[in-house]
């Protein structure tokens, strides 16, 4: 065994006590909490449970610093749309391997990676990080949502072959009705995944049945779903379709609400807030309410989102920008949410997120706030 301890622990729930350290095997499963003894391997800086990405498009890794930004949006939906297909499948692959080496060296051991295809498979093959893949389904016509269903199962089944899976929504307003119950006979307790919220046009799409959404829609697709005029909210609109998932994890939650909060608590699901800041900025130019979210014990989580929309896949920079901007947030609530709090958004807590006996969860030491390494 190897004892190892830090100028501070925190052990995915709390900061341990200054005289305690961990002790680990050879292949990083903590074995126990103990006293530091004259054995004890001391590191500068804080150890922390590899941290967890709850939200990523490891395929579209090829796009980094392809898309301009603050583009809001429909600009950004506009450009990926022209853009992801313009490149050679040798180097979507050469960046893909490549975007999960940063994720390794940023201490990240598991991802809730989205995924269109199987672009992806090779390197979740290898198994050097931890992937739950969400299979996500997106079509504005009802004649093709069993199509739609039919490719999706064969991509979740060949994926499952290495890794978990599941078939998941894009977004509210990229969806039928037709398609969101085809996908909930496919969800029992499975873990589900969607944009939420992320524009205020998409909000007013589903309001006032007006906005630059539909009108978007209306003219890049000759078959559109008639949007009226709810005086609901997207997520008030679609959220009770959750109740089938085991955990539901919402994604930017850029223009989320306590009314929408309040709603989101009133159904009958294991929800999970995930914020990706920087992906915000990059395309909105704006920030969610993180501050509200954790006001209301909101189980919130934390992703990256995709290179397309950042310029890093570094969990910890994502963590610290909410950080910057709503500093009466508990800096251990914060080191929860990309480490306990992740796990048990991707039902991986019996491995992930925290050292406990037993568990084999990454240890990952932080250098004066930003220098990450891995230790196991």
């Amino acid at each position: 065994m190897q004892s190892i301890s830090a100028d501070k622990i925190f052990d995915g729930y709390q900061f341990l006590e200054a005289h305690l350290a961990i002790g680990i095997d050879e292949i990083g499963t903590i074995i126990s909490i103990h006293q530091k003894n004259e054995n004890t391997i001391h590191y500068d800086g804080m150890l922390l449970p590899g941290m967890i990405n709850c939200h990523c498009h490891l395929e579209l890794s090829h796009l980094k610093n392809e898309l301009p930004e603050k583009t809001g949006l429909l600009g950004f939906i506009k450009n990926i749309v022209s853009k992801r297909t313009d490149f050679s499948p040798a180097f979507i692959q050469e960046k893909i391997v490549e975007a999960e080496k940063e994720m390794i060296q940023n201490g990240i051991v598991a991802v809730g990676d989205i995924s269109n295809g199987l672009d992806t498979f090779a390197i979740k093959n290898k198994t050097n990080i931890y992937y739950h893949t969400f299979v996500e389904c997106f079509g504005l016509d009802e004649n093709y949502a069993s199509t739609i269903i039919e490719k999706a199962k064969y991509i979740k089944n060949e994926f499952e072959k290495y890794s978990n899976a599941s078939i998941v929504l894009h977004a509210p307003y990229s969806v039928t009705e037709k398609l969101i119950e085809e996908i909930k006979n496919e969800s029992t307790q499975k873990i589900g995944t969607i944009h939420n919220q992320e524009t205020s046009s998409e909000n007013e799409l589903f309001e006032k049945g007006t906005g630059a959404m539909k009108d978007f829609f209306t003219q890049a697709f000759p078959i559109t779903p008639q949007w009226n005029a709810t005086n609901k909210t997207s997520l008030q609109n679609y959220f009770s379709h959750f109740k089938s998932f085991k955990n539901s994890i919402l994604v930017h939650n850029t223009f989320t609400s306590k009314t929408d909060i309040d709603f989101a608590k009133s159904i009958d699901t294991n929800t999970f807030w995930c914020l990706c800041p920087n992906a915000n900025i990059y395309i909105e130019n704006a920030l969610p309410n993180a501050g509200l979210l954790y006001q209301e014990n909101c189980q919130v989580v934390f992703g990256t989102d995709s290179l397309a929309s950042n310029h890093a896949l570094n969990i910890y920079e994502e963590m610290k920008i909410i950080q910057q901007h709503f500093p009466q947030i508990p800096f251990e609530k914060l080191l929860q949410s990309i480490t306990a709090v992740g796990a048990k958004a991707l039902g991986i807590d019996e491995q992930f997120g925290s050292f406990e006996v037993g568990k084999k969860p990454g240890i990952v030491l932080i250098k004066n706030d930003k220098e990450i390494s891995v230790i196991k």
